[in-house]
């Protein structure tokens, strides 16, 4: 399915190598294209871990850093699709998986994936929603 909106893309903050604002921008629309999701606008900022944590304990009430936040906005019409920003903290990403076999460039594309899936309203907080978010997720990773 392809995106009836032109989704306009804006990527703020220090772009993590090897990625480049173009390909962030391809892979945000390849992500919208397979998730069936129709988009105006979405941020993406990188953010350090100390700014991370601000955010997550402004929004969240958690006194620490993560990985990813998502925050949508309602459309003001139906027809005009999602909104919304995503904050990913590359540091915090590299440090969670040190003692793992994943790659820094698979778990960045599997946390945008996270990010637009939970702008579209997915989320994980019960178990059942949580197997259809991560199916969905892991399914359009392998595409990227």
């Amino acid at each position: 399915m392809q995106n009836k909106l032109k989704t306009e893309i804006s990527i703020h903050g220090r772009v993590p190598a090897p990625f480049s604002k173009q390909k962030i921008t391809a892979m945000i629309r390849e992500i919208l294209a397979q998730a069936k999701i129709d988009a105006q606008s979405i941020g993406l900022s990188f953010a350090g871990q100390a700014k991370m944590q601000t955010y997550n304990r402004a929004y969240r009430k958690k006194n620490k850093p993560t990985d990813v936040l998502s925050f949508a906005y309602a459309p003001r019409r139906k027809s005009e699709g999602l909104e919304g920003d995503i904050i990913i903290c590359p540091a915090y990403v590299k440090q969670d998986i040190k003692n793992s076999d994943t790659p820094f460039t698979e778990q960045m594309k599997r946390l945008l994936v996270h990010g637009v899936l939970h702008l579209a309203g997915m989320d994980h907080a019960k178990e059942a929603d949580a197997k259809k978010m991560f199916t969905k997720q892991e399914k359009i990773l392998r595409t990227l």
